[in-house]
């Protein structure tokens, strides 16, 4: 948040290592949190980040129905076998 206050990206006036990095903490934190634990800086780069072709290229998993992992909850809970559940995709970009 800190370093939002100064600059448009993690280190500066560039995309760099650090903008990736920071993305996929923020997509991480994001899938547990949502957007409580932002700042208003770091909504706005969030959004700015999430805007990025690279972001739908990398496949960013930024939210919790995203995951493999919530399709095997959710056959669990429906009584279906989870190990029969396959990866669906890469998500789309949307809010």
């Amino acid at each position: 948040q800190a370093s939002l206050e100064k600059s448009s990206f993690v280190c500066g006036t560039t995309y760099t290592l650090a903008d990736i990095t920071a993305t996929a903490f923020l997509a991480r934190v994001h899938i547990v949190k949502g957007e409580s634990m932002f700042g208003v800086k770091t909504i706005s780069y969030w959004s700015r980040m999430k805007a990025r072709p690279s972001f739908q290229d990398a496949y960013v998993i930024w939210k919790w129905d995203q995951t493999l992992m919530s399709k095997q909850v959710e056959a669990f809970a429906n009584g279906i076998d989870p190990e029969t559940v396959k990866w669906p995709g890469p998500p789309i970009v949307s809010e």
